[in-house]
């Protein structure tokens, strides 16, 4: 069975750009870390013992990974950011599934047009470039559940508003009506805009919210250092 579920997100130019520059970011973080540990594994006296030390810094690797210290991936980036952002709305707790077919397929009833222009730039494009992420099952679960018991509402109101005014025996619609609809539109958050969120803090929050982020310094110092001898000023 399988533990990660992949969500595909559209985000902006911009968006796209920053998470591209925050990933490589991380995953140099990653590499200098790990070329660091495996120099110091080097200095071991047998070969056993250097096995040994090698196959302990994977080990230490994949714990500094799950505990979100280190996120040499996107996946893991965007997975830390998503976090966040469930948190951020206090939605980051337990969710009853999502009723069968209770999901419409195609696009959202959120407007996420309204959204981008209220939230961008006017002439920005508005979200040309696809993120995605295979995320931990129950994290994605969570994105999911989530956004749809806390539009359900929203969700409701819009399909009432529609059988109203949308039927084929509906009087004009007035402008307050339509404005009715924009405004639960709103309301609604849907899984893109989540994921979009997830992105942001990716992208601004992540890196502020990992204390004593893991040193980053080069193999050839880590080496050095490990070996005891001393490092030349500026090189």
């Amino acid at each position: 069975m399988s533990t990660q579920q992949q969500i595909t997100v559209a985000v902006t130019e911009a968006a796209w750009r920053a998470l591209d520059r925050a990933v490589g970011d991380f995953r140099r973080a990653e590499q200098l870390w790990l070329a660091a540990e495996m120099a110091k594994a080097e200095l071991g006296s047998t070969w056993q013992e250097r096995e040994a030390a090698k196959r302990q810094v994977r080990v230490r690797l994949k714990a500094l990974r799950a505990e979100g210290k280190l996120l040499g991936t996107k996946e893991l980036l965007v997975a830390a950011g998503l976090r966040l952002a469930l948190e951020a709305r206090g939605w980051d707790r337990e969710w009853d599934p999502v009723p069968d077919g209770a999901r419409d397929r195609g696009r959202p009833l959120g407007d996420y047009r309204a959204k981008h222009d209220e939230s961008h730039e006017e002439g920005e494009t508005e979200y040309p470039r696809l993120v995605n992420a295979r995320l931990p099952i129950a994290l994605a679960q969570r994105a999911v559940r989530s956004t749809y018991w806390t539009s359900a509402e929203w969700v409701a109101r819009i399909r009432e508003w529609d059988s109203q005014w949308l039927a084929e025996d509906s009087p004009p619609v007035p402008l307050e009506a339509w404005a009715d609809r924009r405004r639960f539109q709103m309301r609604v958050v849907t899984v893109g805009d989540l994921m979009r969120e997830a992105v942001g803090q990716a992208v601004s929050e992540v890196p502020r919210s990992i204390p004593g982020m893991i040193a980053t310094v080069t193999p050839l110092e880590a080496a050095r250092e490990a070996k005891g001898d001393d490092v030349p000023a500026g090189g």
